[in-house]
């Protein structure tokens, strides 16, 4: 049996995986409007609109900045992400709860988190987000967690 750490560090980073996803998802209702038996001028707004929904899901990849994830002590974990301009950056720090329940395959991780303040946090971090060993790490704390309670 290993040992996972109680206490770890995970940078986390836009996900490729996610992006395509989601461009793949414009192209194909992009497609789907260009086969559809609709007026010309409907056909044009609508892939004008899909167009410009493609270039804001790349602006939105471009611009998301690496945040932080830490595990203080076994369900307590801390959150910390940077936002504003490159002049202007700021941290923000939130401490977590961890929920009892949480999503682990292989490929993806979804972690469900409560704040302070009750707010419910959810965090989809796919394989190309973290280093190999680090999700590694990260679903082995996860599983080592369900398998005590």
């Amino acid at each position: 049996m290993s040992h996972v750490a109680k206490s770890a560090e995970f940078s986390l980073s836009p996900s490729r995986y996610f992006l395509a996803a989601q461009l793949s998802l414009a192209i194909t209702a992009g497609l789907l409007v260009v086969f559809l038996p609709i007026l010309l001028w409907a056909k044009i707004a609508s892939l004008l609109f899909l167009v410009a929904v493609g270039i804001r899901f790349y602006l939105h990849f471009c611009y998301q900045k690496p945040e932080q994830l830490f595990v203080v002590d076994g369900d307590c974990w801390r959150l910390i992400s940077v936002s504003g301009n490159r002049q202007h950056e700021v941290e923000e720090v939130v401490d977590l709860q961890l929920e009892p329940s949480q999503f682990v395959t292989a490929y993806l991780v979804i972690l469900y988190f409560r704040t302070q303040q009750g707010v419910r946090l959810t965090r989809v971090i796919p394989r190309d987000s973290l280093s190999r060993e680090d999700h590694r790490i990260l679903r082995k704390l996860l599983l080592t967690r369900t398998s005590r309670d």
